[in-house]
C-alpha cells in the first residue's frame, strides 16, 4: 500500500487528507471515501484510549483503510472542517456547519473522480453515524455514485434524534438498571451511585437529580423533557461548544434521511449495531422500510455491539472502538462482491 497526500478543496476553505492505493494497482481502481461521525475527528478516526475496548487509541479509519485497501480499493479520508484550519478560532467555529460538511464530501468526490488509476464511475461514499447523513445529502449533489455505506446509522430527523438522546435513552436505561419499583418510583439513591454504566452519555446527573430525596418515573421524565427544551433552545438560538447556532438551526429544517435516500439509486449497505445507544437500531429500519423494495440494498446487524462497533467492557461500559473484526471482514466482502 502507498498514500498520496491530497487537498481537498471545499467552498470556504482547504482540508488535509490521504488517498491509499492497494499495493498492486496496474489498473483503475475504484475508490471509497471515508465520512466522519459527529465531532472533530482526523483523517485517522483517531480516539482516546481511555473510550476504547482495549484501552488503546482507536484509529477507526486507518481500520478500514486496511480492510479495504486489501481488496484492491483504494481510499480517501480526511480531516473533518471541525479540526481547526487556521489560528483564527472564529472562522474555525462558523465552518462548522452541515452544509459544509456535505460541501467537503463533494470536493472529495471531485478529486477522486479526476485521479488518474481511479475508476470515476466507481466511487463509494462511507459514513459513520453523522456521516451517514452526510453521505445520503452528498448523493443529492455529486451524481452517479456506486454506491453508499451506511454504519451506525442516522433516519430521522435531527429534533427526534435529540429527544431521544436527551431524554428516551435515559429513561430506557433505567428500565435497563432495575431502578424503577413496580409503582412506579424510582430508586434515586441507586441511581446516583451507577455512575458507571451511565459512561459516555448521561456522565452528569441534572441537578434536581443530585437532591431529590425520591422521585417518580413519571416526575423522572419531565425533568429530562425540561431539561432537553431549555438546552435545545439555547442551542438553537446561540449555539454550543461545540458548533454555532447555524448548524443546529440547519440540521432540524433537513428531511429525514429515511425520505432523501429514497432517489438514490446505487448500491446502498446499512450496517448496524444492536446496541448502540447512539443511532439507535430503529433508525437503521427506517431506511430499511423506505427501501423494502430495493433489490440493491443490504442491510446487516451485529450483534452486542456499540455505536463504534466494539463490546461493552467487563463492567458494562460502552466502548469506542476499536471496530471489531468480523465487522471489517464483512465490509471487505461486500465491496469485494459489488466492485
Amino acid at each position: 500500500m502507498k498514500e498520496d497526500m491530497v487537498q481537498i478543496n471545499s467552498q470556504d476553505g482547504m482540508l488535509e487528507g490521504r488517498l491509499a492505493w492497494p499495493a498492486s494497482a496496474e489498473q483503475e481502481v475504484p475508490c471509497v471515501i471515508l465520512l466522519h461521525p459527529w465531532g472533530a475527528w482526523d483523517m485517522d478516526g483517531s480516539h482516546h484510549a481511555d473510550m476504547s475496548l482495549d484501552n488503546q487509541p482507536v484509529r477507526m479509519f486507518l481500520q478500514i483503510r486496511d480492510a479495504i485497501v486489501d481488496e484492491g480499493i483504494a481510499v480517501l479520508r480526511y480531516n473533518s472542517r471541525f479540526i481547526p484550519a487556521s489560528n483564527d478560532s472564529a472562522m474555525n467555529y462558523q465552518r462548522r456547519t452541515f452544509s459544509g460538511l456535505v460541501e467537503d464530501a463533494c470536493a472529495a468526490v471531485d478529486l477522486v473522480r479526476n485521479t488518474d488509476g481511479i475508476q470515476a464511475e466507481a466511487v463509494w461514499l462511507l459514513g459513520i453515524s453523522l456521516g451517514t447523513e452526510v453521505a445520503i445529502a452528498a448523493s443529492e449533489k455529486a451524481p452517479s455514485l456506486k454506491g453508499l455505506i451506511l454504519m451506525s446509522t442516522i433516519g430521522e430527523n435531527y429534533l427526534y434524534r435529540r429527544y431521544y438522546m436527551d431524554v428516551e435513552r435515559k429513561l430506557q436505561w433505567l428500565w435497563e438498571q432495575q431502578l424503577i419499583e413496580k409503582d412506579g418510583a424510582v430508586k434515586v439513591e441507586a441511581l446516583r451511585e451507577l455512575a458507571l454504566p451511565r459512561w459516555g452519555w448521561w456522565d452528569n446527573l441534572e441537578d434536581e437529580l443530585q437532591t431529590l430525596e425520591s422521585a417518580s418515573y413519571e416526575q423522572i421524565a419531565s425533568i429530562l423533557k425540561s431539561h432537553h427544551d431549555k438546552n435545545l433552545a439555547r442551542d438553537l438560538q446561540f449555539g454550543n461548544e461545540e458548533a454555532p447556532s447555524e448548524f443546529w438551526q440547519e440540521w432540524i429544517s433537513n428531511e429525514p434521511a429515511y425520505k432523501r435516500i429514497t432517489p438514490f439509486t446505487g448500491q446502498i449497505c446499512i450496517i448496524q449495531a444492536s446496541d448502540d445507544n447512539a443511532t439507535p437500531i430503529r433508525e437503521a429500519y427506517l431506511l430499511k422500510n423506505a427501501l423494502k423494495d430495493r433489490s440493491n440494498v443490504s442491510f446487516t446487524v451485529f450483534d452486542q455491539l456499540g455505536h463504534i462497533f466494539s463490546p461493552r467492557r467487563g463492567d458494562a461500559r460502552r466502548t469506542y472502538g476499536p471496530i471489531a473484526s468480523e465487522v471489517l471482514s464483512f465490509l471487505a466482502h461486500y465491496l469485494e462482491e459489488n466492485n
